[in-house]
Parts: structure tokens; C-alpha cells; sequence
């Protein structure tokens, strides 16, 4: 019999992910927990989509929310309009396991076993999935859900990498600076230089090549300004000057 979207949540519904929840959410699955206590949402989502034949499944991938950074850099954001379109209303995670997922599994072999065409045949692939919540997505979120060990893996990354860990809607950089301050990690002076000249040189590669009207340079121009209000006495001892957000 061929797999009909209905069928997809009793395929993904085998799988065992201890005490979450499965929930729909327009084109995937999301196994998700609460922690009461904090507020911190954990979820690992699989996407899918419609195949010739039945349906196409993607790796599991696994996000955790931190509400006492989200809750306090969500009016910045807004304010200074950093989640531009995308925005709508909530935040879905803090840091996820992309870097990691992709890194480690075989997707070759994950290809192979994807495109679904009954529920039958849907066995192999929840072997596999099964393997990959157990060995990284669980135990990415078991690690992850210390703020401290988020800090770390933070401190660790390149300029580059950040926004492929730290969520990017809204800029991943300031989350990961917010984040390093909060723990109050060793290398929140190091890195928040770091991000804010990163920054200045974004912007004056912009607008340089653009000019001051376009999307490209405001948005770099707005994530300055916020960064500006939200580190001022941080960047104010590093040595910035805001009179030119280009200058130090």
C-alpha cells in the first residue's frame, strides 16, 4: 500500500524518544519536551517532504531553547528589526546539532534508505534514525542543555562557524556573546571583539559596495547599533567608540 501523509505519523511515531512528545508542524515532526522548571524547550525535528513515489525523510535534527537568553534578547531583536521577514513571534531554538549531525553520520547510506513508499518499507530508515537519536541527537541535548557547556563549544569556534551552532535568526553573535557573558566564560572579551570588528568590516564591505540604502548594509549597520546597546560598557572597555560605529 502506498504511504499516504497520514501514515507518516505512525512511521515516525515508532520511533522511542523517552519522554517527548510528538507534534506536528507543517512539513515535520517534532519530538518536544518542556522543562518545566526553566521554561527550556529541547526537540528534535525530522523534515519530510512529498516524493514521486511516497515520501522523502531527512535526518533528525536536534535544537534546544534556552528561555533566559531568549526571553531577554527577544524585545533587541525586535527593536532593531534583526529578525527582519522571518520573524514570527517565537524563537525556536537557541543552539542545534547541525554542525555535529552532519559531520558525523553517513548520508550516503541515509539517501539510500529515505524515499519511503509504504509503511512496510519504512523499517530500515527507522533503524536508522533510531540509531542516530540515540548515539547525537539525545545526547547532543543532554549535553546542551548546560548553558556552560553551550559557552564552551562557543568559545571554541571560529568567527564563521558560530551562526552554524548558535542560532542565526535575529544574529547568531549576539546570542553567542550573551550567552559567553552570562556564564561569565573566559573568552567573552575575546570573542565579543572579535564579533564586533567582524561586524564593522561587514558593514564597510557593504556599504562600500552597495551604499547606505541597501538591505545589506542596514541590517549589518542595525546588528552594530543593538550590539552597541546591549555590551555598551563591555565594548566601551574594549576600547570602542560610538560616535562611528566604523571607528575604534
Amino acid at each position: 500500500m502506498a504511504l499516504e501523509k497520514s501514515d507518516i505519523k505512525t512511521c515516525l511515531g515508532s520511533l522511542k524518544v523517552r519522554d517527548y512528545k510528538l507534534k506536528h508542524n507543517v512539513s515535520s515532526y517534532d519530538f518536544k519536551k518542556l522543562n518545566k522548571e526553566t521554561g527550556d524547550r529541547y526537540h528534535i525535528t525530522i523534515n519530510y517532504d512529498k516524493a514521486y513515489n511516497g515520501y522523502q525523510f531527512y535526518e533528525p535534527i536536534s535544537f534546544v531553547l534556552f528561555s533566559e537568553i531568549e526571553d531577554i534578547l527577544r524585545p533587541l531583536y525586535k527593536k532593531y528589526n534583526l529578525y527582519g521577514e522571518l520573524f514570527d513571534g517565537e524563537v525556536t531554538h537557541t543552539v542545534c546539532d547541525v554542525p555535529i549531525i552532519y559531520s558525523a553520520i553517513n548520508h550516503e547510506n541515509f539517501s539510500i534508505l529515505n524515499t519511503i513508499e509504504s509503511v512496510e518499507a519504512f523499517e530500515p530508515l527507522r533503524q536508522e534514525m533510531q540509531r542516530i537519536i540515540d548515539d547525537y541527537s539525545l545526547p547532543f541535548i543532554d549535553k546542551y542543555s548546560n548553558l556552560e557547556d553551550v559557552a564552551d563549544m562557543i568559545s571554541r569556534l571560529r568567527f564563521e562557524e558560530t551562526w552554524k551552532f548558535v542560532n542565526s535568526l535575529g544574529t547568531a553573535y549576539i546570542r553567542a556573546a550573551f550567552i559567553l557573558k552570562k556564564t561569565g566564560h573566559l573568552s567573552f572579551r575575546r570573542k565579543l571583539n572579535e564579533y564586533y570588528q567582524s561586524y564593522k568590516d561587514l558593514y564597510l564591505q557593504n556599504k562600500n559596495e552597495y551604499g547606505d540604502d541597501h538591505w545589506l548594509t542596514k541590517d549589518k549597520s542595525n546588528t552594530i547599533l543593538a550590539m552597541n546597546e546591549f555590551f555598551c560598557e563591555d565594548l566601551e572597555s574594549l576600547g570602542f567608540r560610538f560616535e562611528h560605529i566604523w571607528e575604534k
